[in-house]
């Protein structure tokens, strides 16, 4: 499907539905087969859990969609540092929430994660600084031809 002009004009977002898609058609009879009656059982009994159920799995459809686009945006190590914060939100979000206790090694990796973004930000602060731009090929080859033939500028 890639190959033909459909697959090459879609957009990303296309694209991951297209593969959701596919995915969805060759995993489906192994749920069923495995899963088919405790699952059916669940969806026709409806209730709160039928419903939790089905949100779970359009929540957890669009996080992975608007991880995809953001993906597509941003370089991996970037997206990667975005997923870190959302954890430490959500750590934190759950210690006062529920008000569990933090332990040191809560604090310890909480801290970590925190100190690692910083510091990324700040090499990636100093890394988009324009430096002096080295010299070109062709100018440092005639550079080094005028040198050894004793020319000086």
């Amino acid at each position: 499907m890639l190959k033909t002009e459909l697959g090459r004009s879609m957009d990303n977002a296309s694209l991951f539905l297209h593969v959701n898609a596919y995915g969805v058609a060759l995993l489906l009879p192994a749920v069923l087969f495995s899963e088919g009656s405790l699952l059916l059982n669940v969806l026709l009994a409806g209730g709160k859990t039928a419903r939790l159920f089905v949100l779970n799995g359009f929540l957890y459809y669009v996080n992975n969609q608007m991880n995809f686009l953001v993906l597509e945006k941003v370089d991996a190590v970037t997206h990667g540092l975005i997923n870190c914060g959302r954890r430490v939100a959500n750590i934190g979000f759950a210690i006062v929430w529920f008000g569990i206790p933090v332990t040191l090694y809560n604090g310890l990796g909480i801290s970590l994660a925190i100190v690692g973004a910083f510091l990324y930000m700040k090499a990636k602060q100093l890394s988009g600084r324009p430096a002096s731009a080295p010299p070109s090929r062709a100018a440092s080859r005639s550079a080094l031809i005028d040198t050894l033939s004793g020319k000086t500028a």
